[in-house]
Parts: C-alpha cells; sequence; structure tokens
C-alpha cells in the first residue's frame, strides 16, 4: 500500500491476483520439487485458493460484520510470517494457516449464505467440501480435543458479540 491509504481496507484487486498467482506458483513448485507425502500434496494446493476466498469475503457487503471479524483474523494469521508452523520454511508453513481457515470458514459458512463463498470460490469442487475435508485431517493430526474447542471458541463469537 502506499503511503497514506487506508490501512484497514484489504489489498486492492491486482494486489490480491498478484498475491494469489505468486502463492499458487510456489506451492506447485514446492510439491513436484519435493514429492511429499500426498495428504500435504493435497493440502497444500487449497492454500492459495483458500486465501483468496478470505479475501473476497471479507470484502463482500454480504458478510456480516462478526464473520469478517473471524475473516480478517484469518487473514492476519496468513500473512504473519511467524506462527505456529512458521511460513518462512515454505509452503509446508501454511499447513496451520490453512486449518485455522477452514476451522473458521466451516463455521462461518454454517451462518453465512454458503452461495456468497460458492460464488467467489477460485478451486475446484465445492469449498464446502474442501473444508471438511481439512477440517478432518486436522481432527486426525492434532486431536479431537484442540479440534473441538477451536469449534467452540469460533461458534462462541458468531453466536454472541457480548460475550467476546
Amino acid at each position: 500500500m502506499k503511503n497514506g491509504e487506508d490501512y484497514g481496507q484489504p489489498p486492492e484487486e491486482g494486489e490480491q491476483e498478484d498475491f494469489y498467482q505468486d502463492l499458487r506458483r510456489k506451492v506447485d513448485r514446492w510439491i513436484k520439487d519435493r514429492k511429499g507425502p500426498g495428504w500435504i500434496d493435497d493440502l497444500l494446493l487449497f492454500v492459495p485458493d483458500v486465501f483468496y476466498l478470505l479475501m473476497k469475503l471479507f470484502s463482500d457487503r454480504r458478510i456480516s460484520a462478526q464473520s469478517k471479524l473471524i475473516l480478517g483474523s484469518c487473514i492476519a494469521y496468513f500473512i504473519w510470517p511467524m506462527d505456529i508452523i512458521p511460513d518462512i520454511i515454505g509452503p509446508l508453513g501454511f499447513i496451520d494457516d490453512l486449518a485455522l481457515s477452514c476451522f473458521a470458514l466451516n463455521e462461518i459458512l454454517n451462518e453465512e449464505d454458503p452461495a456468497i463463498a460458492h460464488e467467489v470460490w477460485p478451486g475446484e469442487g465445492s469449498i464446502l467440501d474442501v473444508t471438511k475435508k481439512v477440517v478432518k485431517r486436522g481432527d486426525e493430526w492434532i486431536g479431537s480435543g484442540l479440534v473441538d474447542r477451536i469449534r467452540a471458541l469460533l461458534a462462541k463469537w458468531l453466536d454472541s458479540p457480548e460475550q467476546r
């Protein structure tokens, strides 16, 4: 963003497209070069599409302020390089970003009209199927106790703004 611009606004359309395309190239190249476990490769292919969806939903006027708060938090987590799995290690560092975002999207899509997400989803297949797949894998990977706590926290945020 240039000096004097409002930093509370999402990046311009062109900047979003550039980030999306750059992220897509990085993930594709990483998968091709490393030949990691198939399930990780499958999940990594969703990373650019999920980030793009977060940005589109965040800027959509039909999405509630409560959901935008969660979407904005997911976007910030995506962008922040030092999180649970640091993004500086390469595309594999986006696995936690993807998991958190899909947990949040799963809850948001239960509160908002899923047709909005389908309109802007750039990936293949259904966004509902993608979030379920990632949430299921996350549940298997990190354990259902943590997943249940994350779901409860997101549900609390979506159900009652007074409890925040």
